[in-house]
């Protein structure tokens, strides 16, 4: 049996409160295939690389912790940890957010049936830093749609909800240094449909403090 490597990156500066519950959503996918997780910890000073390490002590090889020993931002950090995947898929979570269980196992699943698709996204529940929900992150969206219907639509996909094929990683490496999300969305749907799963598997904290 052939088992797909998924690579998930996830970018934190100054998170203490909420990388745990990030990383321990991605811990317990219980997930068919390896899974490699990157944490690009931006030299954060709140004490989030002391409990990203408590729990490298935990899981060991499950998680590598990257430390920069200079702030470089959260783009550069994100195509520092996008370079170094080594999966044939790639997932991005940011380290205020966190994952549903289900969700990779789904992804794959829809991309693995779908091999006309360069990506697939989930919808996502909102809510704020007490957990209390505000909404759906969005609604009415096809289970595929192509480039033109994401320009007509504007920028309605969650970037936490993210899981693409490694093979298509320069639309994030060849992105300028500033950019919105909604460039990389840009540039996936020019190498093949997008693939949208309607099912909240992400939960996006909303104005979380930084």
């Amino acid at each position: 049996m052939n088992i797909p490597k998924v690579s998930v990156c996830i970018p934190t500066y100054n998170h203490k409160d909420y990388i745990e519950d990030c990383l321990l959503s991605v811990i317990s996918q219980n997930t068919f295939c390896d899974m490699e997780i990157l944490v690009g910890d931006d030299h954060s000073t709140d004490g989030t690389s002391d409990i990203v390490e408590r729990l490298v002590s935990r899981y060991g090889s499950k998680i590598r912790h990257i430390r920069r020993e200079n702030n470089i931002g959260p783009f550069r950090n994100l195509k520092a940890l996008v370079r170094e995947a080594k999966g044939k898929y790639i997932a991005h979570l940011d380290g205020d957010d966190f994952w549903q269980p289900g969700k990779i196992n789904a992804q794959l699943y829809f991309l693995q049936h779908h091999p006309e698709c360069s990506a697939c996204y989930t919808n996502a529940w909102i809510v704020n830093n007490g957990l209390t929900p505000i909404g759906i992150f969005n609604n009415m969206i096809p289970i595929e749609f192509d480039l033109d219907f994401l320009l007509a639509k504007g920028n309605f996909l969650n970037h936490s909800s993210l899981l693409y094929r490694a093979e298509y990683r320069d639309c994030v490496m060849d992105s300028p240094e500033l950019f919105i999300d909604y460039r990389i969305h840009i540039g996936l749907a020019m190498r093949g449909a997008l693939g949208f799963i309607n099912v909240p598997y992400v939960t996006y904290r909303h104005a979380s403090a930084q």
